[in-house]
């Protein structure tokens, strides 16, 4: 064989070797990067359930079952005013006037 061809067989084979090492290293960090990505799905899973449960907290502690009911029955209130005045104003209106 003449050298430039063993050269050449050598040259084919240390690229394919470093090749091949290349792709395993891409291989390596493609997966630890998966993996990674995965860890991050995972805490934002965790996190947006854990947040889920503080904003029902927040929400159910935010007013007392007393004071809600204050404020529905001020609203009755002032709603059931509103609509004696409203009636009141549509009874007139249908009075005849002389």
């Amino acid at each position: 064989m003449e050298t430039s061809a063993i050269i050449a067989i050598f040259l084919t084979t240390v690229g394919g070797l470093v090749t091949a090492v290349v792709m395993y290293l891409l291989a390596q960090k493609d997966a630890r990067q998966a993996e990674q990505i995965k860890d991050l799905y995972d805490k934002h899973n965790n996190d947006a359930e854990r947040l889920q449960k503080l904003e029902l907290d927040v929400a159910k502690n935010n007013y007392s079952k007393d004071e809600i009911n204050s404020m529905f029955t001020d609203m009755k209130k002032y709603l059931d005013g509103r609509f004696e005045r409203l009636e009141k104003f549509f009874d007139d209106a249908r009075k005849p006037q002389i």
